[in-house]
């Protein structure tokens, strides 16, 4: 899975703030992703995609502080069956 970034740059007033959004190709190689790429894949944003977590609705384990959505439950929750 190759994860990137791409950047949105907001003005407020003589404040810049950059937002980081993952961009997420190939994800299906990849044995885990993150919360916010999963999210990507599936349309959410970064703070609904951690309350889907929350709730139970993306299943995710949690390796030390990270949480990682496996690969293989984000392609069942979407409907793709392993080939």
């Amino acid at each position: 899975m190759q994860v990137g970034s791409s950047r949105a740059v907001l003005s407020s007033g003589d404040r810049w703030a950059t937002h980081v959004h993952p961009v997420v190709t190939d994800w299906r190689s990849s044995a885990v992703m993150s919360v916010e790429a999963a999210g990507t894949v599936l349309g959410l944003g970064r703070s609904a995609s951690y309350e889907a977590v929350r709730r139970g609705d993306i299943p995710a384990i949690k390796i030390g502080r990270r949480l990682l959505v496996p690969t293989a439950h984000l392609r069942a929750l979407i409907g793709e069956v392993d080939r």
